[in-house]
């Protein structure tokens, strides 16, 4: 799956339950103000209120530390401050001058074949050295166990039918939800509760159950905000996982008819950490490195669902690895043309040069889970 819509989903996800808070008076007010914008299952503490000045110049009413729980998925998101600030500048071109700005927020996902979800966990290291052991804290939706092994998957531990999420499921799932999240940004909008929404040095914690890895990506900064007509949005992002910092933008655009557009362009990504089966430590060949990303996606006006998509991939700056020896990789960009519906991937023709070998690669592959994909 690839990480950076799921990384926007839950930021966004975080935006959807915050931003509908206005500019009350206390921090009692603003509770029971964002409380009625919530789910019956979430709790959102405020801390207390203070006045400050965002660069010397614009007032912030900023609430901190600020803290949303969720009884029924089990999640916790911890926030160290929220801000709403003013800039008369922006009014005076007829947009709401409100930004609202959330500050080191700290989330965790977890990632199995049910999906990913916001949740809660803990890392406990072993004494003796080994591994640590991931202890998840479930809500009221717990998650049956799956297991997998020689005989494929195991479900038999769930009491009533659960729906696994594919690979395919995933990106769906993901992309959608952002375009959802950016909908109702630009709703907000609209409505003059904001102008820009800011996401200062976050932290999103990702337990990973079908690869058994953790992720954590630091540094998140999200800046988002859309045009005057509210037809065009427009976001840069930055996050540091590993040591390595990936940048991007993205813009989602609406039609005449209202269909949406979602563009994204991510440098220096790390396909491994989205795609871990590709720098398998005790494999005998590996990749190595970062690259860079396009994402192209379509959406229906009449329902926000994903109707096709195109990726383009360069793989040029990474190292093929074959046992100890490292071999550098040079690609044209790679056009993938995606049809969500089957869960197949066209890649268009390539040119590929490993070293001193050189080839061209096209072709259609899969991602499903199902008697045809497997």
């Amino acid at each position: 799956m690839l990480g950076i819509p799921a990384l926007l989903l839950v930021v966004l996800y975080l935006i959807l339950l915050i931003t509908p808070i206005r500019l009350p008076m206390g921090s009692e007010a603003a509770q029971a103000i964002a409380r009625s914008s919530l789910p019956a299952t979430s709790e959102l503490t405020l801390g207390p209120m203070a006045l400050t000045l965002e660069n010397g110049v614009w007032p912030v009413i900023q609430f901190a530390p600020v803290l949303l729980t969720d009884s029924k998925t089990g999640s916790k998101v911890a926030i160290d401050a929220l801000e709403v600030g003013f800039s008369p500048v922006r009014a005076l071109f007829g947009q709401p001058g409100a930004t609202v700005t959330i500050v080191r927020p700290h989330i965790q996902i977890v990632q199995d074949l049910y999906g990913p979800r916001v949740s809660e966990f803990e890392l406990i290291e072993d004494p003796a050295g080994g591994a640590p052991t991931v202890r998840v804290i479930e809500g009221d939706d717990a998650f049956p166990a799956v297991d997998i092994g020689t005989d494929g998957i195991d479900l038999s531990a769930a009491t009533v039918p659960v729906a696994m999420r594919s690979d395919n499921d995933w990106l769906i799932y993901n992309l959608e939800a952002n375009e959802e999240g950016i909908a109702k940004l630009v709703d907000y909008a609209a409505q003059g509760r904001f102008s820009r929404l800011r996401i200062r040095d976050g932290i999103v914690g990702m337990n990973d159950v079908v690869y058994g890895l953790y992720r954590r990506f630091d540094n998140i900064n999200l800046e988002i905000s859309p045009s005057a007509d509210l037809r065009d949005t427009h976001g840069t992002f930055t996050a540091t996982l590993g040591g390595r910092t990936m940048a991007g933008s993205l813009s989602r655009t609406l039609d005449e008819a209202g269909n949406a557009r979602l563009e994204a362009d991510i440098a220096n990504i790390d396909f491994a950490a989205f795609l871990p089966f590709i720098d398998d430590a005790a494999s005998m060949a590996a990749l190595r490195g970062a690259g860079a990303l396009s994402i192209d996606v379509n959406f229906a006006a009449a329902d926000g669902a994903l109707k096709d998509g195109r990726f383009k991939v360069d793989l040029t700056g990474l190292d093929l690895r074959l046992e100890d020896d490292y071999f550098p990789i040079a690609s044209s960009i790679m056009d993938i043309k995606w049809t969500p519906d089957t869960g197949q991937f066209a890649l268009q023709e390539t040119a590929l040069q490993i070293g001193e070998s050189s080839a061209r690669l096209s072709g259609v592959f899969a991602m499903g889970l199902d008697p045809v994909y497997g």
